[in-house]
């Protein structure tokens, strides 16, 4: 017979407010005026002699005046049509990195540039995300470029649709991987003999996605074109995969590769931003949410990302986070 045993009793968890906020306070190093650490130089795209004057309207209009440090440091070699690696951290401008003095390149050429005469610029992106995002911003800055026709190859979009695009002509393409394969394979008005530069974005992150099948074959299908044409790669770090990815193109890292935004010594590491501060804390499972919403409270000011497991959470917290802003503004209005 087993032997009737009470529950142990719920031990009651107290929680000090005060203490609570101090802690987090010394953890996030918050200050009651936080400086905001600036990306940019005291250049602005107006002060480039070489840069087309089409382009520098352009810019303004879109909003871009000022140039940041890797585009600063990135233009002078791409605007001369040399290979490079960049690594960059995000929201530091690395997509204008390249394409302003891409475009600028095309945009200087005696002849200009007809639909007709194919792909000059390929950028190969992981998602489709991504490739949506630069394709915006260079709809942007490319409103003077109104004879350069840009598109998108990418999943999700019908591709019988992709194939009339490719058949009147593009100038700039902005595709996945997946889908420059198919193309290469299956349309035959995908030309890429006349390309002038490719670039693969976040090439770290495209072959950790298992997109090494398809990268191999891209570069077996245009070996030819690829040694004749700019190749620009943006990684975050030089990862095994990426270090090999550089030999296939003949970019080994003991050559004269230009590597803008790390040294060689440093290859290896991933670039962080210097304000950015790491830090886990281990919670009673009853007061994460009480510490969550601290945290947002404190961090009202400034720009965050939290980070769930499904899109129930995210739905959950959204509604939580929405109520409890609701019932703040009530009780102090």
């Amino acid at each position: 017979q087993i032997p009737k045993t009470k529950p142990a009793p719920k031990k009651s968890y107290h929680l000090d407010p005060e203490a609570a906020h101090k802690k987090l306070k010394s953890l996030f190093k918050l200050s009651d005026n936080p400086e905001k650490p600036t990306i940019f130089t005291k250049y602005t795209y107006n002060s480039l002699k070489s840069l087309h004057p089409f382009m520098k309207t352009s810019l303004e209009k879109s909003g871009y005046t000022k140039i940041t440090k890797i585009q600063l440091k990135s233009y002078p070699t791409l605007n001369k049509g040399d290979d490079c690696v960049i690594k960059s951290q995000t929201g530091s401008g690395k997509t204008l990195a390249y394409l302003v003095p891409i475009l600028n390149r095309l945009m200087a050429r005696e002849q200009k540039i007809k639909r007709e005469d194919g792909p000059r610029l390929l950028i190969i992106c992981p998602t489709r995300e991504l490739c949506l995002q630069i394709h915006n911003t260079l709809l942007k800055i490319g409103k003077a470029c109104v004879h350069i026709v840009s598109g998108l190859l990418i999943g999700g979009e019908s591709i019988k649709k992709e194939k009339d695009k490719l058949r009147k002509g593009l100038n700039i393409i902005i595709a996945t991987p997946g889908r420059v394969k198919y193309h290469l394979e299956n349309t035959t008005t995908f030309n890429v003999e006349k390309l002038q530069s490719i670039v693969l974005e976040e090439c770290d992150r495209t072959l950790d996605m298992g997109f090494t099948r398809e990268i191999d074959y891209i570069i077996e299908k245009m070996y030819d074109t690829l040694f004749k044409v700019q190749k620009v790669l943006v990684s975050a770090c030089i990862t095994e995969k990426v270090d090999n990815l550089l030999h296939q193109l003949a970019m080994p890292l003991d050559s004269d590769v230009k590597m803008i935004g790390f040294d060689k010594g440093s290859i290896e590491k991933l670039d962080l931003p210097e304000t950015l501060s790491h830090f886990f804390i281990t919670l009673d499972e009853r007061v994460k949410i009480v510490y969550l919403l601290m945290i947002v409270k404190m961090l009202e000011k400034v720009k965050s990302v939290i980070f769930v497991a499904t899109a129930d959470e995210a739905n959950y917290f959204e509604a939580l986070l929405s109520f409890c802003r609701t019932e703040f503004y009530r009780a102090y209005n």
